[in-house]
């Protein structure tokens, strides 16, 4: 497909999980760590750059969720009122065991080639989480001291290697009602948030069906989120920095007036030349599905899956092409 960049989980945390990279606090079995080890080791091979998140905000692979499990004992709201999983931002225990985590992930010697994760060219840059959110504390001053005393850290042990939030780009505009994405409901403040001196890129997501900014609520999801897009990349320049669209999707759906896959990839295709008329760094996309060690297709539970070979594949590929022809630096330019 032409991609160059490849976005993975660097993080499965706590006992329910098989080959868990943290099973307990503190612990990292030596086993665990072969798949991650391999992956970064075959992703140089074939010259692509990776994007390594380090926790979850939602409880699939444990999540922040599993540390206030450990240290808390609370009990998982991630879903709802947030109250507990929102702990993992202020507790003093959990916030040392996540910096431990990131250190050791960091400081790891790569089994195949021997490289250090911190001082690898291919790991291109390290996410603080997938997408973080804190709607506890509205002001945004939460999410912003956490993000600020991680991304410092890791910029210390890891200063050749980019570091990102993979936030999704909410709280862009604080005074908006609540029930938007561009308000600060969910404690986000997506300016602030990128304006860190460690952070190098901001990041955004797009879904505009499950945000509410869809036709049963009276809005063009595809026109939605071209102005999304548009919007943060205009931020983005005001703040000096390069925003990437590392997420995005579109559930089929008629009454959102998108019944076929093929209305499907023309929204993803607005989006894309949406982006290269922004001057939108980069982008990434939710999710492309490979094969399980069977040889059969894994299937996505989400409905977001990207197959390759697949006409969406195929928009995507082309799209990367015209990214790769016109640097970020050189559209910019114009802007």
């Amino acid at each position: 497909m032409g991609l160059t960049v490849m976005r993975c989980w660097a993080f499965n945390d706590g006992t329910a999980r098989p080959m868990a990279l943290q099973p307990l606090p503190y612990v990292y079995p030596e086993k665990a760590y072969d798949s991650l080890d391999h992956t970064v080791f075959k992703a140089g091979q074939l010259g692509l750059k990776l994007v390594l998140p380090l926790v979850n905000n939602w409880p699939d692979y444990g999540g922040m969720q599993q540390y206030v499990a450990w240290f808390l004992g609370l009990v998982d709201d991630s879903y709802t009122e947030n109250k507990h999983h929102d702990r993992f931002y202020t507790d003093p225990a959990i916030r040392a065991c996540f910096l431990s985590y990131a250190e050791h992930i960091i400081n790891r010697t790569n089994r195949y080639n021997g490289v250090r994760y911190g001082e690898d060219p291919t790991i291109m840059t390290w996410e603080l989480a997938n997408e973080p959110r804190n709607s506890s504390d509205t002001s945004g001053r939460g999410i912003y001291t956490w993000a600020a005393e991680v991304s410092s850290h890791i910029k210390k042990i890891a200063p050749q290697q980019l570091i990102a939030i993979g936030d999704e780009g909410l709280g862009l505009d604080a005074s908006r009602n609540n029930e938007d994405p561009y308000s600060a409901s969910e404690g986000n403040r997506w300016p602030e948030l990128t304006a860190l001196a460690s952070i190098d890129y901001g990041t955004i997501h797009l879904y505009p069906q499950t945000w509410k900014q869809s036709r049963s609520f009276g809005i063009d999801p595809v026109a939605w989120g071209r102005q999304w897009i548009t919007d943060h990349a205009i931020e983005g320049q005001k703040l000096g920095k390069p925003v990437v669209l590392e997420e995005f999707g579109l559930h089929i759906d008629a009454s959102d007036g998108i019944p076929t896959a093929q209305s499907r990839d023309l929204g993803y295709e607005d989006w894309l030349n949406e982006a290269e008329r922004s001057a939108i760094a980069g982008t990434q996309f939710w999710i492309l599905t490979g094969l399980t060690d069977h040889g059969t297709t894994h299937v996505s539970d989400d409905g977001y899956q990207v197959l390759c070979p697949s006409p969406t594949a195929t928009i995507i590929a082309d799209h990367a092409r015209n990214m790769a022809l016109t640097p970020w630096f050189s559209r910019n330019q114009d802007k």
